[in-house]
């Protein structure tokens, strides 16, 4: 007596066909029909070559005979118990999804803030450092000398030119005719 050779063919099942499978008596085999759009899918089943070559060649859909010997050797072997353990293997990565969501949020959040406390902390130093600058008195009223030398260059390269003028600043034409941009102390 020779064994009869089994080979995985993907089927598309639907649920009442599941359960048909999984409830079959030892006892006898069970028909399954297929229609032509579920002769190819994820369900893998057990078939000889001889079922695969006919499910191949329909032209339309089928009635699949499945032996006792098939039964036992999809429920000791085959998808079914794959089947039972999908629903933790999904829940088991749904709250896995879950968790890291959740530490991902907390982390952003942690991030945020930390991020949010260095811009503050640094926004009030710079603050108290213009503060500073600005009762002590240091402004750019001492440093005109050197602010005419940087610019002279490059507005000579304009035609204008850069003076002096009592505490402010002059640049216009180089011919001082009155008519430039004058930056100096308000006056009242």
């Amino acid at each position: 007596m020779s064994k009869t050779i089994y080979r995985n063919f993907g089927l598309n099942l639907s649920e009442d066909q599941i359960a048909k499978i999984k409830n079959a008596g030892k006892s006898g085999a069970i028909v399954i029909r297929l229609k032509k759009e579920n002769l190819h899918g994820e369900h893998k089943l057990p078939l000889t070559n001889t079922q695969i070559k006919r499910i191949q060649n329909a032209k339309g859909g089928l009635d699949l005979k499945l032996s006792s010997a098939q039964l036992n050797h999809i429920k000791t072997g085959g998808f079914l118990p794959l089947l039972a353990a999908l629903p933790f293997i999904f829940g088991g990565l749904g709250a896995a999804g879950g968790v890291a969501g959740g530490v991902s949020a907390a982390v952003t959040a942690a991030k945020n803030a930390q991020a949010q406390a260095a811009a503050q902390k640094e926004m009030e130093r710079h603050n108290r450092e213009v503060e500073a600058q600005m009762k002590a008195g240091s402004g750019i009223s001492g440093k005109m000398s050197t602010i005419c030398n940087c610019l002279k260059p490059i507005l000579a390269k304009e035609g204008l030119g850069i003076r002096t003028f009592g505490n402010g600043l002059f640049i216009g034409p180089q011919s001082a005719s009155g008519n430039g941009l004058f930056l100096g102390p308000e006056r009242q």
